[in-house]
């Protein structure tokens, strides 16, 4: 009985001690010891459906203050999770140890780059990081990222700089721009008959200041009854010609519109320009209002025939696209400035399309003409006989004279038509060649050095019909002066 006793009690302490260490071995395997980093995964902002046998699911107590580290970095998604074993968990909730192990919170850096990680990869993919319970490490502002992130572009980084200097081109001269329309009625008959019989004619000009006045060619104004000016605005006035100038194809109009929906053109100069230069046009083509082209300055000095038989000198040729309705239009330097007036272009079959040969008026005529027909409504003009020179760099190689004219009367030379007859046999061959050497080079006017042909135009035009000049020439490579008599321009 005794020895039954003894066996029961051994038997009984032996389970009791297997029990106890079984339970301490579970309970330790069960919980990470105090030396172990514990394991965060990642998951979805809206979690789908938990899977019981996952690793490391996240930790969501449900009963932490609202200001400990963890209050203030749980979501409330993290909170609404369905994982309520794993948040009731007693134990695991209530080890103090693990939060505040000293080992643990001693690894500020590598949570903090954690941290920074975890949000960069939150924002790339839609997942956010499970919360850390370290402190000090603030959210990203999205506000501001979103921010910096809409951020409008400015011209400098959206447009190259060649596209800046044509809008700016554009937006300071294009309300100095006008459409002008035209009517030109038949006479005879009933008025009813003249309108229904009337045709319309368009063309472009500009505002040159705040009264009112506009510059335009003679040609679009030319035969007309009636003119309509059109702002920037859309509104319309009357105009009435003040003066014209149609051997420079020039004319003046003004119209009643109040001051302060008139923008007028900067004014630019035309001694300086250099072909090659980028030049602008703006003009209202087939009625389309204030259409900006680009092109370049091709040729300086030309010469061109006008309708009344007289020859515009000292014309600009440019290959920015014209075409018909761009007449009386700016022509621009890439300053905004006005350096001529748009005023033909070369049309081989006579429509009036664009072929990239246009011409324009440089505007040192513009500013010799207006103060004139200003004052007396048209130009009285002298002249000096003079067709066409060759600018070089000793001066103007005079190349054609006016037949009968002031300089060929005062004895300049100009080149010459040489004829040379020679016979083969029976055959007679003629030939012709210009000879240069004997033209003579102007290079001042009474006085005053002149190496431009524009220039030459301004000293000569600044005089008056009769008036008597003294033009000092290269004949022979000396400096000679000659006495020419001026005459009206016809």
């Amino acid at each position: 009985m005794h020895r039954l006793n003894l066996f029961t009690i051994l038997f009984t302490l032996a389970t009791a001690w297997i029990l106890t260490f079984g339970a301490l071995a579970t309970a330790q395997n069960r919980y990470p010891g105090e030396n172990q980093l514990p394991h965060y995964d990642l998951m979805p902002i809206k979690p789908s459906v938990a899977n019981p046998n996952q690793f490391g699911r996240p930790y969501q107590p449900q009963s932490q203050p609202p200001n400990s580290a963890v209050g203030r970095w749980q979501s409330a998604k993290l909170a609404q999770s369905s994982r309520p074993n794993l948040a009731n968990r007693s134990n695991f909730a209530n080890k103090s140890n693990f939060a505040n192990d000293s080992k643990l919170a001693n690894k500020s850096n590598f949570m903090i780059r954690s941290n920074r990680s975890d949000n960069r990869f939150a924002e790339n993919t839609g997942y956010a990081p499970v919360p850390t319970f370290s402190t000090g490490e603030k959210l990203p502002d999205r506000r501001r990222t979103n921010r910096v992130a809409n951020r409008i572009p400015t011209l400098e980084e959206e447009f190259s700089p060649e596209e800046l200097v044509n809008i700016n081109v554009y937006e300071r001269s294009n309300r100095s721009v006008v459409n002008i329309t035209t009517r030109i009625s038949r006479g005879g008959g009933s008025t009813m008959q003249r309108l229904r019989e009337s045709t319309r004619g368009s063309g472009s000009g500009f505002v040159i200041d705040r009264e009112g006045h506009v510059l335009t060619n003679h040609h679009v104004i030319k035969g007309a009854n009636s003119a309509m000016v059109t702002l920037f605005d859309g509104e319309s006035y009357s105009a009435k010609l003040v003066g014209s100038d149609p051997p420079n194809d020039i004319a003046l109009l003004k119209i009643d519109a109040p001051g302060d929906a008139l923008f007028p053109i900067e004014i630019g100069e035309s001694s300086r320009l250099r072909v090659g230069q980028k030049v602008f046009a703006i003009g209202n083509p087939f009625g389309l209002e204030r259409t900006f082209t680009i092109g370049i300055l091709s040729s300086k000095n030309r010469t061109l025939p006008t309708e009344s038989g007289h020859t515009m000198k000292s014309i600009l040729q440019i290959d920015a696209a014209l075409n018909s309705g761009n007449s009386g239009g700016p022509l621009l330097n890439s300053r905004g400035q006005l350096i001529g007036m748009n005023t033909a272009i070369a049309s081989p079959s006579g429509r009036g399309e664009n072929t990239g040969v246009g011409f324009s008026i440089p505007v040192s005529t513009l500013r010799r003409v207006v103060p004139e027909l200003l004052e007396n409504g048209r130009v009285v003009r002298p002249d000096a006989g003079i067709a066409h020179v060759y600018e070089t760099d000793r001066g103007l190689m005079v190349a054609e004279l006016i037949p009968d004219g002031p300089a060929e009367e005062a004895g300049l030379r100009s080149f010459r038509i040489v004829r040379e007859r020679s016979q083969q046999g029976a055959v007679v061959i003629e030939r012709y060649h210009v000879d240069r050497e004997n033209a003579d080079t102007i290079v001042a006017v009474n006085g005053k050095s002149t190496r431009k042909a524009d220039k030459f135009l301004e000293q000569i035009e600044s005089y008056r019909p009769g008036d008597r000049v003294n033009i000092t020439v290269l004949r022979d490579d000396r400096p000679v002066d000659v006495a020419v008599t001026l005459s009206e321009d016809r």
